[in-house]
């Protein structure tokens, strides 16, 4: 799975039980971190507002995939989470673009710098 939203740590929090945290309230499943995959720095405009942005990314381990979509709506934006195969992730809009290279395994680094500013 992939996430297409910007999830968010909290304070005190470390990025491990964040992810773990997200998961059980987002999809309502308790996953297990495999481990460290690499990080991200995403530099870019939105509607006129400069961001840099830093995800952590984790391999995990997740107990039940589901079909169908769970659909959740958060201040006025909806969301969507569901199950793809491999293959359907080059039909998907996602952000940073490297993800879809990193979940395929075409990119093995551990630390991107994406700026599109």
């Amino acid at each position: 799975m992939v996430f297409t939203r910007r999830e968010r740590v909290e304070e005190g929090e470390d990025s491990k039980k964040a992810i773990i945290r997200e998961m059980k309230e987002e999809i309502n499943q308790i996953i297990k971190i495999k481990r460290f995959n690499c990080i991200i720095e995403n530099i870019f405009n939105d509607e006129n507002k400069y961001f840099h942005e830093i995800g952590i990314y984790y391999n995990i381990d997740i107990p039940k995939i589901w079909s169908g979509v769970i659909n959740e709506k958060e201040n006025e934006m909806e969301f969507e989470y569901k199950w793809i195969n491999l293959t359907e992730l080059k039909y998907i809009e996602v952000f940073p673009n490297v993800v879809i290279d990193i979940v395929n395994g075409n990119k093995k680094q551990k630390h991107y710098i994406i700026n599109n500013n």
